[in-house]
């Protein structure tokens, strides 16, 4: 089948991640309205379980995009180790057959990792890439511990970062600054670069829509508790042994009051005994699991908010969902210093804390500060102010107008 104008959206997450409906699934119809209606959309996402589309979730993940007109292509996933080299071969090989089938002509790829494997699926055919969320990630691997420099995955995703940021034919940037990263790690200046952060959905994301009462009576919390939500894993790229510190002195700041609500995919075991084995009591932490639609409700209970991503260099040029979704709520932030822009942002528009290290007076510290911060009036309007200014889906439009406006003059 010769290439028509249809377009193929990649990302490396599973139909399960929340990911997936946070933050990729928000902007498809974005870009479903700079194309005409003879033109289609397809998804590929990668899944560890090799029957995703016949089990019930996957079902009815099919239904809820063939409702959008997007036709849904998992393929199955398995980490680059052993058998893994096979899968990844037969990955890059199944995308360009259905870039064949299905007359791709554009393949938008969200996040580096994707962004690898869509460069490797257009390379040596005349269809056009663009990589979205463009931010590093191998180098972000390694510095949060995850992998190994001189791991094949680290070397490899290394290598693939540069070709495909190189070569595609437009970039949309988490961060403004990605310009600067590209010129002094890989020695190159792409020309054309969008930006866009994580985007919010304000309608969604609105306190006033929630019966905030109701809702702290149904998880078992009074209204003169005072609680921290947090929608994050913990452990890998984020904090584990320091957050449960944070969580075990909040109560030195807060008293008795304070309580913790942990939005987390991360095994309850793993954060429990965790916290055994630090000799650390955790009966003010509540941990539930919640799919993307019941978020908002249960961060409407919140007084502030926490993100535990770990502070290093490279994370200064990503831009947290989970911020934008805070923020939108009224909740201010409490995050490491190096958080995207948002902790320099935090810092301006008094909407949150920023922690200088996670060592227990600087945990302290800003924990006081963030009890002084909550007694600031017009502090959940400001902060709701903060997600209208950086976070709307406007500046999604926008970006998505100028790199397919541009497309379809070449």
């Amino acid at each position: 089948m010769s290439i028509q104008n249809n377009i193929l959206v990649i990302c490396s997450w599973s139909h399960l991640d929340p990911l997936v409906h946070r933050y990729v699934l928000p902007n498809i119809p974005i870009i479903h309205s700079q194309i005409t209606d003879k033109e289609n959309i397809y998804l590929i996402t990668y899944e560890t379980d090799a029957n995703a589309l016949t089990s019930p979730t996957g079902q009815l993940f099919h239904a809820h995009l063939a409702n959008q007109r997007i036709a849904w292509k998992p393929i199955h996933y398995a980490p680059l180790r052993g058998q893994g080299w096979r899968y990844y071969l037969q990955q890059i090989l199944i995308t360009r057959r259905y870039c064949r089938k299905q007359g791709i002509a554009v393949v938008h790829a969200f996040a580096p990792t994707a962004g690898a494997l869509g460069w490797l699926s257009v390379r040596w055919s005349n269809r056009k890439l663009v990589i979205d969320s463009w931010e590093p990630h191998a180098e972000s691997m390694v510095e949060t511990g995850v992998w190994r420099k001189k791991s094949i995955a680290f070397r490899l995703l290394w290598k693939l970062e540069k070709q495909s940021a190189r070569d595609a034919d437009y970039l949309i940037a988490a961060h403004p600054a990605m310009r600067s990263y590209a010129s002094e790690k890989w020695h190159i200046q792409p020309s054309r670069v969008a930006y866009r952060p994580a985007c919010t959905d304000l309608a969604q994301f609105d306190r006033s829509l929630f019966n905030r009462t109701l809702i702290r009576h149904e998880l078992g919390y009074s209204e003169s508790d005072l609680i921290c939500v947090c929608v994050s894993q913990l452990g890998g790229m984020y904090y584990l042994e320091e957050s449960l510190l944070l969580f075990h002195l909040g109560k030195r700041v807060f008293g008795d009051r304070f309580k913790v609500l942990l939005i987390s995919t991360t095994p309850r075991e793993l954060i429990l005994g965790k916290a055994n084995s630090m000799s650390l009591a955790m009966n003010h932490l509540q941990i539930l699991r919640a799919v993307p639609a019941d978020v908002p409700g249960f961060l409407s209970v919140g007084q502030f908010a926490y993100n535990p991503q770990k502070a290093v260099p490279s994370k200064r040029y990503g831009t947290p969902v989970k911020n934008g979704e805070y923020w939108a709520m009224g909740l201010p932030i409490l995050m490491m210093t190096g958080t995207s822009q948002d902790a320099e942002l935090a810092m301006k528009h008094r909407s949150g804390v920023v922690l200088l290290d996670m060592h227990e007076n600087a945990i302290l510290l800003a924990l006081e500060e963030m009890k002084r911060l909550l007694l600031e009036p017009e502090l959940e309007a400001r902060c709701r102010g903060m997600a209208q200014t950086y976070r709307s889906y406007a500046i999604a439009h926008a970006a998505y107008k100028e790199v397919y406006g541009y497309l379809k003059g070449i």
